[in-house]
């Protein structure tokens, strides 16, 4: 019959602030793939679905435009669907369930999109959530929300954002 495995990977959040935003992401990044490669090498004909919310929707979207755009060991047609809610790289070019809405996501658009997975993947929004849907205009939000995407601490600055997150300013 038909057999259907579902597996989670689990992201506890920590109140160490954007500084870890990038490395954490990338770590997603990386076993959301590997896992994925695992489950197809040991059952080829699967074909597997990527879902996230916030910074879940984050990694999950650039695993399906790394998919989708061919930089992937895994081919665009082994992909289900995609769905990913309070995407920050969502773009005004995906799929949108909801209502219509005027920005995009904080991180700024993927710049290959999601490729030939663009079919199969939808994005949802809420039009009053600035992390997937900044107006245009927004130019700081913009820029913080870059700056999250690419930040990758140095485990020199653990101390630090200890310390932050404890409320200690020295």
């Amino acid at each position: 019959g038909d057999r259907r495995d579902l597996r989670r990977l689990r992201r506890h959040g920590i109140p160490l602030g954007a500084a870890i935003y990038g490395k954490s992401k990338a770590q997603a990044v990386a076993n959301t793939e590997g896992l994925a490669l695992r489950m197809l090498s040991r059952c080829p004909g699967t074909r597997i679905a990527l879902t996230g919310y916030s910074q879940g929707a984050d990694a999950a979207g650039d695993v399906a435009s790394e998919i989708g755009t061919g930089r992937a060991r895994i081919r665009p047609r082994q992909v289900a669907g995609v769905v990913l809610i309070a995407d920050p790289r969502r773009s005004a070019r995906d799929n949108l369930i909801g209502p219509a809405l005027s920005g995009q996501g904080s991180g700024g658009p993927r710049v290959d999109g999601m490729g030939w997975v663009l079919p199969r993947a939808f994005t949802i929004c809420e039009p009053k959530d600035l992390y997937c849907n900044v107006p245009r205009d927004y130019f700081v939000t913009r820029i913080i929300g870059y700056l999250a995407e690419t930040s990758n601490p140095t485990p020199s600055q653990i101390l630090q954002y200890q310390r932050v997150g404890r409320g200690d300013r020295r």
